[in-house]
């Protein structure tokens, strides 16, 4: 457990680090409040593209992941992750890239969506069996619901991820866990709440 506080300490500390620069770009800063938390995902899988199983990403993907779990976010308190992208090897088989949308939900059903861009690592002690991975991406966000309805904001996001194997876990996650953690600063309108 040392170690996975450790690597979110770093991995926040990263965030707010590289979360600056892709702020420049946003007109009304007086406006724009930190956004930042850690989501650990525990169900998730991946499609592969048959003719059975269409998916709905860009031509170029080799498969889709996708990932649900709970975690704590500023300004939506307690919210779910829901995460789908689209994902490619770049330098098979240990580094590869993906574009997505991960979507919040708070629990008054307030809901506030980032379109994000991911590569990532692979990591294998025995090749060709994966054990776990990493990754680094920018996000913006797209959509919202609720006081999210016309966000903006931008940032950064790390994520690392244990594979199950009969091994002991690379990140000390529970057994296929996914630990997602974003930084970053966005503007909403916290009078309009969803009534849920």
């Amino acid at each position: 457990m040392k170690r996975l506080s450790r690597i979110i300490g770093v991995a926040s500390l990263v965030l707010m680090a590289t979360a600056g620069p892709a702020l420049a770009t946003h007109g009304r800063s007086d406006h724009m409040v930190p956004f930042q938390g850690s989501v650990l995902a525990l169900e998730g899988g991946q499609i592969f593209p048959t003719p059975e199983a269409p998916l709905d990403c860009p031509g170029w993907a080799e498969w889709q992941f996708f990932n649900r779990g709970m975690g704590q976010m500023s300004h939506l308190g307690r919210a779910e992750l829901d995460l789908i992208q689209c994902s490619r090897y770049v330098a098979f088989p240990f580094f590869g890239e993906s574009v997505g949308t991960t979507s919040f939900t708070a629990a008054n059903g307030d809901v506030l969506v980032l379109a994000h861009e991911l590569e990532f690592e692979v990591f294998s002690t025995v090749f060709p069996v994966p054990d776990g991975f990493e990754g680094q991406g920018t996000w913006t966000v797209v959509d919202g619901t609720g006081r999210f309805a016309n966000a903006t904001g931008s940032g950064s996001m790390i994520v690392i991820g244990d594979v199950p194997t009969d091994d002991t876990p690379m990140f000390d996650l529970p057994p296929g866990g996914t630990l997602w953690t974003f930084a970053g600063m966005i503007a909403y309108d916290a009078s309009s709440r969803s009534n849920a």
